[in-house]
């Protein structure tokens, strides 16, 4: 239809509307508020302060006592009245107090806002976060309301007041322009939060800020912390949610030369009076910044390495202060790699004055780590109430978080609670705060808890490890092991002879199971835990679903296992999975019996995963609660059971020292008592021997290097000390080397784990370099006429049909090929069978087939009914 065949008075009808609408529209009375908001616009105070006089004695209809109020505290806010309008406006705040209301957002905002302008800082913090918490409570209401799950609060409460009120500083540090406020309102922001995207170069601004005001000492707290690397690390980068990944960025992106140059700039400037040569020129910052980033770069990879290189760049620093800033680095590095001791060593050498707060924090850390938690608390105390008043309130706060935890693990829940009380009355750090206020609820239910003295004969914690990461075969679980969830409906377990450890997982929530969470069956991060079922690397987990439940409130993951007979080390393994990475993930473990705490102990910076290790004899029933705390939920990957003790008994040891009996290094004697109230002590001294022994360039002295890193806790650097002594057996006497690497390739170490251990993993097992190098030693000895090439043959030959697993196929090969040309062809079934089943036992099914294949093939040849039936027995076993 169209206009030209409608009624004309229709017509008139729609034009008159449509213009009576345009007109109204066009006139419409603005509204109170609008009324303000232009005069404020305008710049015209006074017109607007006297039109809210007016409205006292005639309100406008729609203007309720509130909103006026809040209007009225506005005006006098812009006409420069601060603290009138901070009077009005904290009365409005209040009367809207309850129930949570836009309106209150407001008037908390335009309060903040007031006391700041009357320099009442704290004030206006107070009232930005009354405004941020109203906003809060807003959006969970609606949450709530669309029925969405615990978890989405959650996040809130985890990121929310820290991201409402980095927004707010930021905006008052804009609105502020160059002056005090805003150097006062980047220091704010930068204290209320460890560390946050932009945080370097925002740390960089507020440094030349405090140098142009004169306030020197803080500047260089400031920008020691800005150039920290942190404590943690993650190795992959990339998150599955938005709201993980802007975390993982903090632990995952290495540190750029563009964001530390003008740190070490103002550094330099800051410290320049005690120490004139520290100030760098744009070139030298430049330069030192680029070698810095360099030699970090190793500690984003599982590999590790920066703490050496960061301490070979110490040494050629000229500045004393140079030298010490990347010596504290380097200590940290060792912290995450794992070193402690290393770390402890450098940290004896004398530092700038300007360092001892952060370098006495550090020994705190590396101490807790080692779990001497009572050694550990001067030290962290030290840090957590002077830092803040050297201009390091970030500083302090940590200290003081790892002082309450070294006193709960040291058997003083009290100090504990009093060391958390005085980390919420200074501490600026929000997530601190939260995390101190969970602390002592969680302390408080245990009050009727038997409480342990830190130095019990059942449980003793041990060092962490740190540098095993996912490359546990071989190294950890010898005994036993659990993989959680590594078939994602069950848990993968496998055990040694009678080691079985039967384990029962739950939460402290009666009506919530513990659930299994299987992440990526193939995954590249090195943190992740090696499946020796599907050869590869698998993300997967228990956890106690804690995202479903507000945060403080637990439930907690609790395991149950009964120990077996026998001195052991109880591992957990825990990863703060890159996938869902959480910078807030702090736990507690507390180990009990019969209602009895044994142990509680701190776990952080988990990132690139961390096993937590318990000395313990049983049998024993043990039941270990994984406690929340403030983290979004508890994660455990895995279990672990070994054997207390090193790489040699006393027997072997003994036969390995006569055969060196010129070299000094025999003098080594690990000790014989293996109680579980001395393990740590034992594994520490065990430590000190292997970097004495480490100075000692001979074979010897790196046979016993290895040993005394298995009794330290430290087997991943094992097999690097075996490389190293038969690199140099192989160049001494061959009939002393053969003798030492047949000694070796027989120790009753490699039969602790059974047939498991020549699973392939994602390193060599050591017994293939071991027995390759007995090999090359006997043709060694054959060549210079050493020894008749028959007997060789005859032994290599009985070697290679051995039913003992510990001969690698590799190996077994390597013995028929000297064995050629003085067997029979006749005799290569047998051998090719032999090698067959020892592919088997190592789980490597193609070079298995090939193997029997090439048997069959030879019994075509030379019939053997009795090798026939073996072959194809074991084919229907396979």
């Amino acid at each position: 239809m169209t206009f030209s065949r409608l009624p004309s008075f229709l017509v008139c009808s729609v034009l008159f509307l449509a213009v009576f609408a345009a007109v109204a529209l066009a006139g419409a009375e603005p509204t109170p508020r609008e009324r303000i908001e232009n005069l404020l616009k305008a710049g015209d105070a006074k017109e607007a302060l006297a039109l809210v006089d007016a409205w006292r004695t005639s309100p406008p209809e729609g203007l309720g006592a509130g909103e006026l109020r809040l209007l009225e505290g506005r005006v006098l806010l812009a006409a420069g009245r601060a603290a009138e309008a901070a009077s009005v406006l904290e009365r409005v705040a209040e009367e809207l107090e309850e129930p949570p209301s836009p309106l209150a957002i407001e008037a908390n905002g335009w309060l903040g806002r007031a006391r700041w302008k009357t320099a009442d800082w704290g004030g206006a913090q107070a009232a930005w976060r009354n405004g941020a918490d109203v906003r809060l409570a807003l959006k969970k209401q609606e949450l709530r309301k669309a029925g969405r799950p615990v978890y989405f609060t959650n996040r809130i409460d985890l990121d929310g007041l820290e991201d409402e009120m980095s927004a707010v500083l930021a905006k008052t540090a804009e609105e502020e322009g160059a002056g005090d406020g805003r150097l006062r309102a980047s220091l704010l922001r930068l204290n209320q939060t460890a560390d946050f995207a932009g945080m370097r170069s925002l740390a960089a601004q507020a440094a030349a800020g405090l140098l142009a005001a004169g306030r020197d000492g803080e500047a260089a707290a400031l920008c020691l912390r800005a150039l920290s690397a942190g404590e943690d690390r993650c190795f992959q980068r990339k998150a599955r949610l938005p709201e993980n990944q802007r975390q993982l960025d903090l632990v995952a992106v290495p540190l750029s030369a563009g964001e530390c140059k003008p740190l070490m700039l103002a550094l330099g400037r800051a410290v320049r009076k005690a120490h004139p040569d520290a100030e760098l020129d744009e070139a030298g910052a430049a330069a030192l910044s680029a070698a810095y980033c360099q030699a970090l770069a190793p500690s984003w990879s599982a590999a590790g390495g920066a703490a050496t290189a960061l301490e070979a760049l110490a040494l050629g620093q000229n500045s004393a202060f140079w030298r010490g800033v990347l010596i504290l680095e380097a200590v940290l590095a060792h912290f995450r790699e794992g070193s402690h001791e290393s770390g402890l060593a450098i940290l004896r050498g004398q530092l700038p004055s300007e360092l001892s707060l952060r370098a006495a924090y550090l020994r705190g850390l590396l101490l807790t780590g080692q779990g001497r938690f009572r050694e550990a608390i001067p030290e962290l105390e030290q840090t957590g109430r002077h830092a803040g008043r050297q201009g390091d309130a970030v500083l302090s706060s940590k200290a003081l978080l790892l002082l309450s935890d070294a006193d709960e693990a040291a058997g003083e829940p009290l100090r504990a609670s009093a060391a958390r009380q005085l980390l919420l009355a200074v501490s600026p750090v929000l997530a601190h705060r939260r995390e101190a206020l969970c602390a002592i609820r969680r302390v408080a239910a245990l009050q009727d808890t038997p409480w342990h003295t830190g130095d019990g004969d059942v449980v003793s914690p041990l060092p962490d490890d740190r540098s095993t990461h996912g490359d546990w075969p071989m190294r950890v679980g010898r005994r036993f092991h659990l993989l959680a969830a590594q078939q994602g409906r069950t848990d993968t377990v496998a055990y040694a002879m009678d080691f079985a450890m039967r384990c029962r997982f739950r939460t402290t929530d009666p009506r919530e199971k513990s659930r299994l969470w299987l992440g990526r069956a193939n995954s590249p991060d090195p943190a992740a835990l090696w499946n020796p079922y599907r050869r590869c690397r698998t993300t997967a987990n228990r956890d106690d679903y804690g995202e479903q439940y507000p945060i403080g409130e637990g439930p907690d993951l609790v395991m149950e296992c009964d120990v077996p007979a026998g001195r052991h080390i109880l591992s957990l393994y825990s990863v703060n999975d890159h996938n869902y990475h959480e910078s807030s993930r702090s736990y507690t473990v507390l180990v009990q019996e019969e209602g009895r705490l044994l142990a509680s102990v701190p776990l952080r910076w988990f990132g690139g995963g961390v096993y937590k290790r318990f000395a313990v004899d049983g049998p024993r029933r043990l039941t270990v609660r994984i406690c929340r705390n403030a983290s979004i939920n508890v994660l455990l990957c895995g279990v672990f059971l070994d054997a207390r003790g090193g790489l040699f008994t006393s027997d072997e040891l003994g036969r390995l020292k006569a055969m060196f009996p010129e070299d000094p290094s025999a003098a080594y004697a690990p000790p014989v008592e293996n109680a579980v109230r001395l393990a740590r002590k034992q594994e520490l001294s065990a430590q000190e021997e292997a970097v004495r022994l480490r100075g000692v360039g001979t074979a010897l002295a790196r046979l016993l290097e290895a040993d005394a890193l298995v009794r330290a806790g430290r087997p991943a650097a094992m097999p690097a000390c075996l490389d190293a002594a038969v690199g140099l057996l192989s160049k001494g006497d061959p009939r002393r080397a053969e003798q030492v690497l047949r000694l070796l390739a027989e120790l009753e170490y490699w039969s602790i784990g059974g047939e498991s251990e020549l699973w392939e993993g994602p390193h060599r097992h050591p017994l293939t370099r071991l027995w390759g190098a007995w090999v090359e030693c006997r043709r060694t000895l054959v060549k210079s006429g050493g020894l008749a090439r028959g007997d060789h043959q005859r032994e290599v030959f009985g070697l290679l049909q051995s039913p003992d697993w510990r001969i690698p196929a590799a190996a077994r090969l390597a013995m028929w090929q000297d064995c050629k040309g003085w067997r029979k062809e006749d005799l290569s079934a047998w051998a090719y069978h032999a090698v067959s089943r020892q592919f088997h036992r190592e789980r490597n099914v193609k070079e298995r087939d090939r193997a029997v294949a090439r048997a069959l093939e030879t019994l075509k040849a030379h019939p053997d009914d009795r090798l026939l039936i073996r072959i194809l027995d074991d084919r229907l076993q396979w």
